[in-house]
């Protein structure tokens, strides 16, 4: 918090005295701004400078006091030592406001806050994350706080906050919002509202000391966006919400620990005491006071009801165990100028040296007319000035690009440089807002950065229904990082709830910037462990040109490599210029020959297990450079829909403006009338060229990241994901959300859902039906079997009406998607080996509904008359014969359509 100057504080250590020390020793009494000479003058104008460059601006000075004992001063040494304060805060131009005055035995004292003028547009900047369970009303709060009216009890307040008209319509918060609260040099609240609205300019210019709000969803869907929040914003403080009529329920706890695992200081504000009544409230408080003295917590409560107990709770909040705790009404204003006070008196824990690298994290990114790609992020250390060039990655090979600083704004406030802690928006020049990602970070090129694939980290595992095991993948938040992780190995055979060890983790998207001892969470579902970053590990040079452009070579982690390792290396570098891809989409190009230079005759399909390892380096090489040969020709080729490189078939509009490929066109549905650009008739024209050169390029597999090693053309690149053996599917079954392998999943399939006969391939699906015992003269209907496959729900239907067997087969989709997949129906006898069959290839049926009763509107696939089924199941022609048939199915996808 606030730095304490005690009056009767040693400075120095007796080891470590200067020649002006013993002077600035004897002056730590109480009476040592009574009548201060000359030369203690100095002295004690350079102690007070000391104090506030320690608190970041500011410092509380004790005035009378003393731990010794004997505290207090006569009412003619209070005021002379008062008067001497003020004349040495003026000194160091700073302002000296009262905070409180008590009489004791021995006279009075008091303590000052001596907060030095900000220089023009720079400001101390305080993060305060809210949080705390849905309808506690933390929106409401900080409506209230920033703008200075009071709520009508049916959310007013909390409508000048909201960002979306779904937040509006529910009143519950979804994405994260920022505000602000800006205090003078004197601890006076600058918010005014002009015109309906708040000017952030304004109220920075105003303003010594900018509280920053980072409004956080309480709702549990919301979770994640939560988490980022935690982590991605690095809040100085945490300001718990908890509703005085709803005590700690829902989401409370889980905040509570997420701020406790993270180290960020906790206070609790208690909202609704108008509306709650006495013996509820005693109830919250007790049930508070209770969590926060729990093991797991180890809080000391200090509940706070008079500005004596604001002031000692700021000057000792520094410690994190002690948590304050107020009790407000948003309706009636009680306790709010406490609140108020208390954040005035927040300093930030850890102040960054100016001397560092610059490093800056991004967490969200902007196209704004006019300016062009905007970033905006945390400044973790060293100062960043205009015009700087950083380096901006890692991008989806590792690499790091040179970028310049085109201008810069904190808090919509242009300014010329920003410093560790501060946040900040940059505008870059000459880059796309599809090229930047949340998660990356622009650093000082002194640093040489390097991205990572992989890392070691310790976590302790705070909750977990079962056990971890490796190959688990979960969510790891680590600074603005939100990325899945796969679990490669442990220290430990399996982890379950409180256990600790070191965990060797891989992305599986792409690589990640990391520090060392840098906090990370590790969730999925109410799985959750934190830790910090033990260990990099970084595979390859990370620095390069302007995105596109290919590395000039390779850097392993694993030290000094062998002779042979370094020829592998060079018989597997990029091609010559001459012989390079073009760098451009001109059909001219393509056409003279330049069109391919595929790496299928160096692809490496021995399999390889672990990492480090010579083959492991060189399927790495290789991957990086299919990859960037890939980026060399696509970078500028994208599909205008889902901006990913497009997969054939690929379509183009009559004039070229628009590019969309075939997923977009026919899975997704997209219907264009007119072009976006041209505002013509969309008329489809197929790319050939592009098809070509997609389908010879080599593409990493996706699933690289569970082990496969194979760089696939994008000729079969599809058929080989399908086939992958590497590949995890999730359950068909609805209410089933297993991942299995595909080898494992036919036993699940019979032991779980009791499904006698279910094979899975690597082109097709089966499932099969036994019907025994079924008289030829009934009717029937039999449960129909809900499939899912390839992320499409199909449907089994088959039912015996007189004498006929009907069969069908629907998917839960439009005609475009049915028309990509095929279904062969198989009856067979079960009586013995020798009995017949009849077999049908058919279409699948589109359902644009998925009720169920509809579907005996649409038409049957497959009819067996009486006769047949007396010849496939051998039954003779008795009135009294009982059948025993089996139906299978066997889905396909239709490669010709797709």
């Amino acid at each position: 918090m606030a730095a304490v100057l005690d009056t009767s504080t040693k400075v120095m250590s007796p080891n470590t005295e200067k020649p002006n020390d013993l002077l600035k020793m004897c002056l730590q009494t109480k009476t040592a701004l009574v009548s201060p000479n000359a030369e203690e003058y100095d002295a004690l104008i350079s102690v007070l400078k000391d104090r506030i460059e320690e608190g970041n601006g500011e410092t509380i000075f004790n005035v009378g006091d003393t731990p010794e004992g004997g505290a207090g001063l006569t009412a003619e040494d209070f005021e002379a030592s008062v008067a001497t304060l003020k004349s040495i805060a003026d000194t160091l131009d700073a302002s000296c406001v009262k905070l409180r005055q008590r009489n004791v035995d021995n006279g009075i004292t008091a303590q000052y806050l001596v907060r030095k003028q900000a220089p023009e547009r720079d400001f101390t900047e305080i993060r305060v994350a809210v949080v705390g369970n849905v309808d506690a009303g933390k929106s409401t709060l900080l409506g209230v706080l920033t703008h200075g009216e009071l709520d009508n009890g049916r959310g007013y307040a909390r409508q000048k906050l909201f960002r979306h008209k779904h937040e509006m319509e529910s009143g519950r918060t979804s994405s994260v919002g920022n505000d602000i609260l800006g205090f003078d040099y004197q601890g006076n609240v600058v918010n005014k509202v002009d015109h309906g609205a708040l000017d952030w300019v304004h109220i920075c210019e105003k303003s010594s000391k900018v509280i920053t709000f980072i409004d956080l969803a309480g709702h549990e869907r919301y979770l994640k966006t939560t988490v980022f929040g935690m982590t991605g914003h690095a809040p100085h403080f945490g300001m718990l919400m908890v509703g005085s009529n709803a005590g700690i329920v829902g989401m409370t706890k889980e905040h509570l620990g997420l701020a406790l695992a993270l180290s960020v200081p906790v206070f609790v504000v208690i909202t609704k005491i108008d509306m709650c009544p006495a013996n509820v409230l005693q109830e919250t408080l007790q049930l508070l006071v209770k969590v926060l003295k729990s093991p797991g917590c180890r809080k000391v409560p200090v509940i706070v009801k008079s500005p004596d107990d604001v002031v000692l709770s700021a000057t000792n909040f520094v410690s994190e165990r002690l948590c304050p705790v107020f009790q407000v009404s948003n309706v009636s204003g009680e306790n709010l100028d406490l609140l108020k006070m208390f954040m005035n008196l927040l300093t930030t824990r850890s102040p960054c040296s100016e001397n560092d690298m610059a490093e800056f994290q991004i967490d969200d990114t902007y196209s704004v007319p006019g300016v062009g790609t905007v970033v905006s992020g945390t400044t973790l250390k060293g100062t960043i000035n205009l015009n700087d060039i950083l380096l901006l990655g890692p991008d989806a090979l590792g690499h790091f690009q040179p970028i310049a600083i085109k201008s810069i704004h904190r808090k919509r406030m242009p300014v010329a440089q920003v410093r560790g802690g501060q946040t900040a928006s940059f505008a870059l020049k000459k880059i796309k807002r599809s090229q930047i990602r949340k998660g990356m970070v622009l650093v000082s090129p002194s640093l040489n950065p390097t991205a990572c694939w992989e890392f070691e980290g310790e976590i302790l595992v705070l909750h977990h229904p079962t056990t971890i095991s490796t190959r688990y993948q979960a969510m790891v938040h680590c600074g603005s990082i939100r990325q899945t992780a796969s679990i490669l190995s442990m220290s430990q055979d399996c982890l379950r709830t409180g256990d600790k060890a070191t965990v060797h983790f891989r992305f599986i998207k792409h690589p990640e910037y990391l520090n060392l001892n840098q906090r990370l969470v590790f969730r999925e579902g109410r799985t959750k462990a934190v830790g910090n970053v033990t260990k990099l590990i970084p595979l390859v040079s990370q620095i390069s040109g302007p995105l596109g452009v290919k590395n000039k070579g390779v850097k392993h982690n694993q030290g000094q490599k062998s002779n042979q390792q370094q020829k592998q290396i060079q018989n597997v570098k990029p091609q010559n210029d001459e012989n390079a891809l073009p760098n451009s989409n001109d059909p001219q190009d393509l056409e003279n020959g330049k069109l391919i230079k595929t790496s299928s005759s160096r692809r490496h399909t021995k399999p390889i297990v672990g990492t480090g390892g010579e083959g492991d380096l060189h399927f790495g090489v290789l991957v990086m450079e299919a990859t960037a040969e890939m980026l060399r020709i696509l970078n500028k080729f994208i599909c205008s829909v889902c901006f990913q490189t497009p997969s054939p078939p690929i379509y183009n509009c009559a004039k070229g403006h628009l590019t969309i490929c075939g997923i977009c066109l026919h899975q997704r549905g997209i219907q264009l009338e007119t072009c976006w650009v041209c505002l013509e008739p969309f008329r489809m024209l197929r790319d050939r060229l592009h098809e070509q050169l997609i389908a010879r390029v080599n593409f990493p597999c996706e699933y690289r990241s569970q082990g496969c090693q194979t760089l696939v053309p994008g000729q079969i690149f599809q058929s080989h994901v399908l086939q992958c053996e590497f590949r995890e599917i999730r359950c068909q079954l609805r209410g089933c959300f297993s991942t299995l392998s595909f080898d494992s999943y036919p036993e699940h399939m019979r032991e779980r859902h009791f499904i006698e006969d279910c094979r899975i391939q690597r082109e097709a699906f089966y499932v099969g039906h036994s019907f025994r015992n079924v008289g030829k003269d009934r009717e029937y209907t039999w449960k129909g079997m809900l499939i899912k496959m390839e992320n499409q729900e199909f449907y089994t239907r088959s039912f015996m009406l007189q004498g006929n067997l009907y069969l069908f087969l629907m998917i839960f989709a439009g005609a475009n998607v049915a028309r990509q997949y095929q279904v062969q129906i198989k009856v067979q006898g079960v009586q013995g080996e020798e009995n017949e069959s009849q077999i049908l290839m058919s279409p699948v049926f589109p359902v644009r509904t998925t009720k169920i009763q509809l579907i005996e509107n649409y038409p049957l696939h497959y009819r067996l008359d009486e006769n047949q089924l007396r010849e496939i199941t051998m039954s003779q022609i008795k009135q009294d014969d009982r059948l025993d048939f089996r139906v299978e199915y066997k889905i396909s996808q239709n490669v010709h359509n797709v």
